[in-house]
């Protein structure tokens, strides 16, 4: 098991983006640390963020987050204002601020580019066991993804039991077969104005006040 020095070295030196890129490899593919689940679960977050920064090959970036992805299992749902709105395409800097680790890790996950990955996606999206959001997450993760996963998934879930699913398949869908130009809307917060126009996470701005 890690002394208490030396997980306070890790965890000063992770933070500051100084520790080997192998050790975050090794973490996130290791499944036992020899920590109480509070410091494993810090220590993973922290490697989750920091290969985003620091890990320049993708394809590496990919089977470390898959690997820990498969050992986490779904997560467990949320209601309420605890519920956060997905990341839509991408994950990326929106969404650093997550606690919870499958997300979290699943937010980095769809920037992440290759077959393998694409079709990580499509069996979340499709798997009506996984929260409503997390579901989300990884249909709209599926755009720009290579092969055709994200189309045919979009078409299969069009007219999924979760109203919430069918609707972000039908925006996906639509995305791909009218791609557009503009900002893509990330997330929507409850009871804002955006929410009761009705504007959806995965939707476009291509023009605004005319312009």
């Amino acid at each position: 098991e890690m002394e208490e020095r030396e997980w306070l070295g890790i965890n000063r030196f992770a933070r500051r983006g100084w520790a080997d890129l192998a050790f975050f490899h090794w973490a996130l593919e290791n499944p036992s640390l020899g920590l109480d689940p509070e410091r494993a679960q810090e220590l993973l977050r922290t490697a989750v963020v920091s290969l985003r920064f620091l890990e320049n090959k993708s394809s590496k970036r990919g089977e470390s987050y898959l690997a820990l992805l498969g050992r986490l299992g779904a997560p467990e749902p949320r209601e309420g204002s605890q519920r956060r709105r997905p990341g839509g395409r991408f994950g990326g800097f929106a969404a650093l601020g997550e606690r919870d680790l499958y997300r979290l890790t699943l937010s980095q996950l769809v920037d992440v580019k290759s077959e393998t990955v694409a079709q990580h996606l499509a069996g979340i999206a499709r798997d009506a066991s996984f929260p409503t959001d997390v579901r989300e997450t990884a249909l709209n993760g599926l755009v720009g993804q290579p092969g055709d996963d994200a189309s045919a998934v979009a078409a299969s879930l069009t007219g999924d039991a979760d109203e919430a699913i069918a609707k972000a398949a039908a925006t996906v869908q639509q995305k791909l077969d009218s791609p557009a130009t503009g900002y893509s809307i990330s997330s929507v917060t409850d009871d804002s104005q955006a929410a009761k126009l009705g504007i959806p996470v995965g939707g476009i701005i291509v023009s605004y006040d005319g312009k």
